[in-house]
């Protein structure tokens, strides 16, 4: 067991060498682990915690920020900041007890953060889930480089909902979620979160696939073996490619285009 952890240790190294991260100040990662624990034959304990040596040593001078996005708030009406499960992922729910993390309060699209930039993070004042105030303009304008571990762009970027509201996509609209928020059990106040979402009656199906397309000139991509590899990319490079894609087509994420635009134009008041 030591001599798989040994290599799966180095190859993070060679993964994350690649990546080229000196002159970023801001990481995002996404990760989907299953396949290390497969391909090393490790357990997920052992495979987080080899993933948090990594980052106390190559991005020890880094504000991380690992997507745990939660949809308690929706199913129950309300979000616990220690308790609600991240539902991206081994490696967040593996963080949410670390001290070495801190949790975003807002429920939807909260953030487990670590490093520098912290608190400046948590005062965030969000107005929409990827619009004004929110994390994902911070990432944005600190140019955050957002990395993929094990998953392509189009289930491995969650950023790239933001170049959605920020071109007003037609088939989304503002929508707000309230609940009662809590920590460690004890209610603390009300919440809510303003998120641009989409039409559930308009049985919208979606195809991500075009994500990976457009982003092929401008990611670092490392494949090591079929359990470690990674695509990256920096947020304002993200927000270029999708802008300009939903610009020529707002429509461009969705599979059943022509279903989705007669339903708006027969539901939808402009």
């Amino acid at each position: 067991m030591k001599k798989e952890k040994n290599r799966f240790y180095f190859d993070l190294i060679r993964l994350f060498k690649s990546l080229n991260l000196k002159k970023d100040k801001v990481i995002a990662l996404q990760t989907r682990l299953f396949e290390v624990c497969t391909f090393y034959k490790l357990g997920p304990n052992e495979v987080c915690s080899t993933l948090i040596d990594i980052l106390n040593s190559i991005c020890k001078d880094k504000t991380i920020l690992l997507p745990a996005f939660s949809n308690d708030i929706i199913k129950f009406k309300k979000f616990d900041i220690e308790r609600s499960v991240p539902n991206t992922g081994m490696f967040p729910k593996y963080c949410l007890n670390l001290k070495k993390f801190r949790r975003s309060i807002y429920p939807l699209h909260s953030f487990l953060i670590s490093g520098p930039k912290t608190e400046e993070i948590l005062k965030l004042k969000q107005v929409t889930t990827w619009g004004k105030g929110s994390i994902f303009e911070w990432l944005e304008i600190n140019n955050a480089k957002w990395i993929a571990i094990n998953l392509k762009w189009e289930n491995g970027c969650a950023f790239g909902h933001r170049a959605e509201e920020l071109t007003q996509v037609p088939y989304r609209y503002y929508k707000t979620y309230e609940g009662n928020f809590f920590k460690k059990g004890r209610f603390i106040k009300i919440i809510s979160e303003k998120k641009y979402s989409n039409y559930l009656d308009a049985k919208i199906k979606f195809d991500y696939s075009i994500f990976d397309k457009v982003m092929k000139q401008d990611e670092i991509y490392c494949y090591l073996n079929k359990g470690l590899y990674v695509r990256s990319c920096n947020t304002k490079t993200i927000t270029k490619n999708l802008v300009s894609l939903f610009l020529k087509d707002p429509f461009a994420f969705v599979k059943n285009k022509n279903y989705v635009k007669r339903w708006l134009s027969k539901n939808i008041k402009k």
